[in-house]
Protein backbone atom coordinates (compact mmCIF):
# COMPACT_ATOMS: atom_id res chain seq x y z
CA UNK A 1 0.00 0.00 0.00
CA UNK A 2 3.03 2.24 0.81
CA UNK A 3 4.66 1.80 -2.19
CA UNK A 4 1.47 2.50 -4.10
CA UNK A 5 0.53 5.64 -2.68
CA UNK A 6 4.29 6.75 -3.17
CA UNK A 7 3.74 5.80 -7.17
CA UNK A 8 0.53 8.16 -6.95
CA UNK A 9 2.56 11.53 -5.46
CA UNK A 10 5.20 11.29 -8.09
CA UNK A 11 2.70 10.70 -10.97
CA UNK A 12 1.03 14.01 -9.52
CA UNK A 13 4.09 15.67 -9.03
CA UNK A 14 5.02 14.46 -13.02
CA UNK A 15 2.13 16.40 -14.22
CA UNK A 16 2.41 18.95 -12.02
CA UNK A 17 5.58 19.61 -13.81
CA UNK A 18 4.82 18.88 -16.82
CA UNK A 19 1.60 21.48 -16.65
CA UNK A 20 4.77 24.05 -15.35
CA UNK A 21 6.91 23.59 -18.37
CA UNK A 22 4.25 23.67 -21.31
CA UNK A 23 2.61 26.41 -19.53
CA UNK A 24 6.30 28.37 -19.50
CA UNK A 25 6.86 27.64 -23.07
CA UNK A 26 3.17 28.95 -23.99
CA UNK A 27 4.38 31.91 -21.67
CA UNK A 28 7.69 32.83 -23.70
CA UNK A 29 6.10 32.23 -27.33
CA UNK A 30 3.17 34.33 -26.20
CA UNK A 31 5.50 37.52 -25.41
CA UNK A 32 7.88 37.00 -28.10
CA UNK A 33 4.66 36.61 -30.47
CA UNK A 34 3.34 39.87 -28.60
CA UNK A 35 6.94 41.57 -28.98
CA UNK A 36 7.36 41.15 -32.31
CA UNK A 37 3.83 42.37 -32.96
CA UNK A 38 4.47 45.56 -31.22
CA UNK A 39 7.48 46.31 -32.99
CA UNK A 40 6.21 45.45 -36.48
CA UNK A 41 3.32 48.05 -35.89
CA UNK A 42 5.62 50.48 -34.69
CA UNK A 43 7.45 50.27 -37.52
CA UNK A 44 4.10 50.62 -39.50
CA UNK A 45 2.46 53.39 -37.68
CA UNK A 46 5.84 55.74 -37.69
CA UNK A 47 5.79 55.96 -41.70
CA UNK A 48 1.59 56.38 -41.72
CA UNK A 49 1.41 58.82 -38.64
CA UNK A 50 3.90 61.90 -40.02
CA UNK A 51 2.40 64.83 -40.46
CA UNK A 52 3.30 65.70 -44.01
CA UNK A 53 2.34 62.44 -45.75
CA UNK A 54 -0.79 61.26 -44.00
CA UNK A 55 -2.40 65.23 -45.37
CA UNK A 56 -1.64 67.21 -48.36
CA UNK A 57 -0.42 70.18 -47.82
CA UNK A 58 0.12 69.92 -43.96
CA UNK A 59 2.81 70.48 -41.39
CA UNK A 60 3.93 71.05 -38.28
CA UNK A 61 3.23 74.18 -36.70
CA UNK A 62 2.53 75.89 -33.86
CA UNK A 63 -0.85 76.62 -32.99
CA UNK A 64 -1.20 80.01 -33.56
CA UNK A 65 0.19 79.45 -37.26
CA UNK A 66 -2.46 76.78 -37.87
CA UNK A 67 -5.51 77.87 -39.90
CA UNK A 68 -8.91 75.99 -38.83
CA UNK A 69 -7.63 73.12 -40.41
CA UNK A 70 -6.01 71.03 -37.64
CA UNK A 71 -5.24 67.85 -37.02
CA UNK A 72 -3.55 67.13 -33.70
CA UNK A 73 -0.15 66.40 -32.34
CA UNK A 74 0.30 63.13 -35.12
CA UNK A 75 3.94 63.23 -36.14
CA UNK A 76 4.88 66.33 -34.48
CA UNK A 77 6.97 67.18 -31.52
CA UNK A 78 7.35 69.74 -28.57
CA UNK A 79 3.99 72.04 -28.62
CA UNK A 80 3.72 71.86 -32.24
CA UNK A 81 0.61 70.84 -34.17
CA UNK A 82 -0.30 69.24 -37.98
CA UNK A 83 -2.18 71.44 -39.43
CA UNK A 84 -2.74 73.41 -42.85
CA UNK A 85 -1.16 76.86 -42.49
CA UNK A 86 -3.67 79.87 -41.83
CA UNK A 87 -4.25 82.02 -45.26
CA UNK A 88 -2.30 85.32 -45.25
CA UNK A 89 -4.59 88.03 -43.63
CA UNK A 90 -5.14 90.88 -46.63
CA UNK A 91 -6.06 94.39 -44.43
CA UNK A 92 -9.39 96.28 -45.96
Amino acid sequence: MRKQLLRQQKQAQGISLNTIVIAAIVLIVLIVTIAIIVNKSSLFSSSIDDCPSKFKGASCKAPSECGPLRFGKIGCTGENICCISAPDKKGG
